[in-house]
């Protein structure tokens, strides 16, 4: 009974342990923003988890609980809305920014980088393809092109 106990207490100090993680922001020195809000969604609402002082290039938020879902960065200054996924593992990403504008993300977590993947597949079978299509029409495989 006492070792039960004891693996008890053990597993809820390691389960709640592992339950938080780090959400890491770089960017260039064109991002002049100084703060940057973290939201967590809640259905269709965002839910306001905290706001993170630049350090330098860079914004760190250590999130304490467990979280799975989509999260978003607002940078008010300039205006700048980034979303991103949290699976309960540190998060990081890069902003390029030019002239107040987002001009790249680049993901460095694997779940990101995977859902940054399937959003440009997607992008590019919504934008692409009906031009494909159409140029499809015009021409004939027996043409010149």
């Amino acid at each position: 009974m006492k070792r039960l106990l004891i693996f008890l207490i053990l597993l809820a100090f390691v389960a709640q342990f592992n339950s938080q993680f780090k959400i890491s922001i770089l960017s260039n020195t064109n991002l002049k923003s100084g703060e940057a809000y973290i939201y967590s969604t809640d259905g269709s609402s965002d839910i306001l988890f905290t706001k993170a002082k630049r350090n330098g290039l860079n914004w760190e938020v250590k999130y304490p609980k467990s979280y799975v879902g989509m999260m978003k960065a607002y940078f008010p200054e300039e205006n700048i809305s980034i979303n991103f996924i949290s699976e309960n593992k540190d998060i990081s990403f890069f902003l390029s920014s030019e002239n107040g504008k987002l001009k790249e993300v680049t993901y460095h977590d694997e779940a990101n980088k995977v859902m940054n993947d399937i959003q440009d597949s997607q992008r590019k079978k919504e934008e692409i393809l009906p031009a494909l299509y159409q140029i499809q029409t015009y021409y004939r495989p027996s043409s010149e092109f």
